[in-house]
């Protein structure tokens, strides 16, 4: 019995004695000697298209840790290390205790990779298997036009589902993204269901990623893959259009009629299945009024109003290839658009009692037609009128050529406060308003003429605007719309 106690307090006495001594206490002897190197994990297995992490860290004679500084060496092998600059060994205490590094295939193979540093240097083996997720299908095109439908057939042993997807990732199947739209399934054959019909939407290429396949003796189970194959891009190119007014040297203010030329592209009109409506991106540097469009009657032709000094290519949206008319398409035009700028003056004079004043003649509209002018935040009309307060005032004359009612929507931008601005609709004689906005404080202010009295065709109307306070604006910009 004694012998049993006596060994039972040695074992007692040496396990604490170990428990002084270990790992991480800084004031145990030997703590922060003879540091050495170690991997996590000491060997790495990754398969091709993914990624692997290996931390790496010092550590003393006691298995403590160590603060240090690593980097690759030698790499030997099909692959690539680098360190992960995004990785961070705790939220407290020292940073700078372990490193993470990511490990990338570029084919199969094996091999090796030093990393060096702090504790000296270790070598870790580094395998990469084959993708196992890779998807032997026949693909029957792999490059494809706008519109063509591949056929894609499955190898033994699968088949696709009612539940299968597609779409077209282009690199590592961990670091990419969907190129394109959704493909469409247009159909997969019966009974066997290993064929399936596909049609690439613009934008798409790299291998095709499948969800929803099966094996025919477990039906009920479903797996994603993706094919071995790489289909090329799926090229949309620039648009190319005419436009009726030349691509350089436009007068400002002027209509833009553009007609695409690009084979099988439209613009959509809000009508039928797709209730899209084709936009455009048209912004001005340092404005916040972009152009203006309109769709003409015919899916291929456009009316855009651009900024005076705009230069850019005009971007178009939610069109669509009459091939593929269930995407929506988002392009930029092959051509820049130049528009000359307006002089420092605007439109030209502010002050109807100095002289002629800046004109602009509206073409004729029918009902819903849009006319889009700018003008140059001037302001320098004293008031006359009554309308707002000395010499913060301009007018811009307006002629009528088709009789009607008309709204007036007046945007601007350009300064760093925003501006309190009223504006108004009046007759030739300067003398009583056909629309008025003086207390709207919007921006846009709209302004609506009387359904009573109508513009009469060949008469004289003035855009008057005043500043009550505020920085004088750079720009405004006037859309006129016939609504009767």
């Amino acid at each position: 019995m004694n012998a049993v106690k006596r060994c039972q307090a040695l074992i007692a006495a040496t396990l604490l004695i170990g428990i002084g001594a270990c790992g991480g206490d800084p004031t145990a002897p030997g703590a922060g000697k003879d540091l050495s190197i170690r991997a996590t994990p000491g060997a790495v297995w990754v398969r091709n298209n993914t990624s692997a992490t290996v931390n790496i860290e010092a550590v003393d004679k006691l298995g403590g840790p160590a603060e240090g500084s690593w980097a690759v060496g030698t790499i030997t092998g099909p692959f690539t290390a680098v360190i992960d600059t995004t990785f961070q060994n705790t939220s407290a205490g020292a940073l700078n205790l372990k490193a993470r590094f990511v490990i990338t295939p570029i084919t199969e193979g094996e091999g090796s990779v030093a990393f060096t540093g702090t504790g000296g240097t270790i070598i870790v083996p580094v395998r990469v298997a084959p993708d196992t997720n890779a998807f032997a299908v026949t693909i029957s095109d792999l490059t494809p036009t706008i519109g063509d439908t591949i056929t894609v057939t499955a190898p033994a042993g699968t088949r696709f589902t009612a539940g299968t997807t597609v779409n077209f990732y282009n690199g590592p199947l961990s670091r990419n993204l969907q190129q394109g739209a959704t493909p469409k399934i247009t159909s997969i054959d019966a009974p066997d269901s290993t064929v399936l019909h596909v049609i690439p939407p613009a934008g798409a290429e790299g291998q095709l990623r499948f969800t929803g396949i099966s094996n025919p003796s477990t039906p009920s189970l479903t797996v994603a893959a993706r094919s071995t194959g790489v289909m090329t891009l799926v090229d949309t190119k620039n648009l190319t259009a005419t436009y009726s007014t030349g691509t350089t040297n436009i007068t400002p203010n002027t209509a833009i009629d553009i007609t695409l030329t690009q084979p099988g592209y439209r613009f959509r009109t809000g009508a039928g299945a797709a209730a899209d409506t084709t936009s455009i991106t048209a912004p001005f540097p340092g404005s916040a009024m972009a152009g203006v469009m309109t769709l003409l009657p015919d899916s291929t032709h456009m009316r855009v109003f651009l900024p005076p000094g705009y230069r850019t290519p005009v971007g178009f949206n939610a069109l669509f290839n009459a091939a593929q008319p269930y995407y929506n398409l988002a392009l930029p035009g092959k051509d820049s658009i130049k528009v000359d700028s307006l002089p420092q003056s605007g439109l030209g004079q502010d002050d109807p009692n100095v002289g002629p004043v800046g004109a602009i003649t509206l073409p004729a509209m029918a009902v819903n037609d849009v006319y889009v002018f700018w003008d140059n935040g001037t302001l320098t009309a004293p008031d006359f009128v009554g309308i707002g307060q000395h010499d913060n005032d301009q007018f811009v004359q307006i002629l009528i050529t088709t009789a009607g009612r008309y709204r007036f929507s007046v945007s601007w931008d350009g300064s760093a406060s925003a501006p309190d601005i009223d504006n108004y609709i009046m007759n030739s004689a300067l003398t009583g308003f056909r629309a008025t906005c003086g207390s709207c404080s919007t921006n846009p202010e709209v302004l609506t003429t009387s359904a009573v009295t109508p513009l009469a065709a060949g008469s004289t109307q003035y855009w008057a605007s005043t500043l009550w306070d505020g920085q004088k604006p750079t720009r405004f910009r006037v859309k006129v719309t016939r609504i009767s």
